[in-house]
């Protein structure tokens, strides 16, 4: 990279932390969830089954929406949509603060889950607006460290506000975050840095490339009008990684939504102590996001084998989850 292009490059850097504001926004509502669990269910008299029910219904639609929300994202461009997306989710958390019984709890949590579940793919999008192959690994570990840092500050954090304001303050102040967050996207972000005036030469030159003239290569724009779901079901490399993200969100989804209870109820913690160890493997999730997306972009420009650099971390990965789970349950 040139030194006129590493003074310019900074646009691109806002646009990554507007995406990682959001991830981080968006799991301190899931570990919100969690973490008042223990005191919802007291409150309320719903046994594990019920809450298991209300903890599904966001995760049903977050599943049934996100291929819709990605088609939006593709369809309208990551700026209004998203805008869209986390002003509704953010009056949905609010809502939860509204919830009087299971059916209300459930189809709160279930809306709740429509908004959110076009966010991630639409940001993913958006860094594929906004940077170059070569940084898509590190892009993609800073946003989900932040995921991670927002899982684990949640549980501290709402113990915190549960012990001063109550439960439900929790929900009523992740919902004005969200939606300042919209707020802020939708006048600070551009849907390409085409359409952002602040976007240097030598930036845009570094994103997009340059041809064998030594002019900037024009932004990539789909032409196709329908989903090729017929190559996309042969696709090998997609059920590939959707195996792997079905295996790792099933964990990442116990630590998210029944840690604290397990630790309360069956480990007898006090709440303090809930906010406190329900947020180290998350804290370890920082770390690991952060330095898997490096790893990845490092075997990339060393290999020049992007399969290799993107299976090595992947594979690495999910084998030291599946080491390490095993004695942290017997512990």
């Amino acid at each position: 990279m040139s030194g006129e292009t590493r003074r310019s490059s900074r646009k691109r850097w806002f646009v990554l932390l507007l995406i990682s504001l959001m991830y981080f926004i968006a799991y301190l509502d899931r570990v919100n969830m969690s973490t008042a669990a223990p005191v919802i269910s007291k409150e309320f008299g719903f046994d594990k089954i019920t809450m298991g029910a209300i903890f599904s219904a966001f995760v049903w639609s977050y599943a049934l929406f996100q291929i819709p929300g990605g088609w939006l994202g593709d369809r309208f461009g990551p700026r209004r949509v998203l805008t869209g997306l986390m002003a509704y989710w953010s009056i949905m958390t609010a809502c939860v603060a509204a919830a009087t019984g299971v059916a209300s709890f459930a189809a709160i949590r279930f809306l709740s889950g429509i908004g959110e579940a076009g966010a991630f793919p639409t940001a993913t999008r958006s860094m594929q607006l906004w940077f170059p192959r070569q940084e898509r690994g590190l892009v993609q570990g800073v946003s989900h460290s932040a995921s991670r840092l927002g899982a684990a500050i949640a549980p501290p954090l709402a113990v915190a506000i549960i012990a001063t304001l109550g439960w439900r303050w929790v929900f009523y102040l992740c919902g004005v975050l969200a939606l300042l967050w919209s707020v802020l996207w939708y006048f600070a972000y551009r849907n390409a840095p085409e359409e952002q005036a602040s976007v240097s030469r030598a930036e845009l030159a570094y994103i997009r490339g340059v041809d064998e003239h030594g002019e900037i290569k024009p932004l990539p724009v789909a032409h196709a009008s329908t989903l090729p779901w017929a190559v996309l079901l042969r696709s090998p490399n997609m059920w590939a990684i959707m195996c792997a993200y079905f295996t790792y969100v099933y964990c990442l989804w116990i630590f998210l939504s029944w840690l604290p209870s397990y630790l309360v109820e069956f480990r007898h913690f006090t709440l303090i102590k809930v906010g406190l160890f329900a947020s180290l493997p998350l804290w370890a999730g920082v770390v690991g996001d952060t330095v898997g997306g490096l790893a990845t972009d490092w075997l990339l420009a060393k290999t020049s084998n992007i399969k290799f650099a993107r299976r090595a971390v992947a594979i690495t990965g999910m084998l030291g989850c599946a080491v390490f789970i095993v004695p942290a349950a017997m512990t």
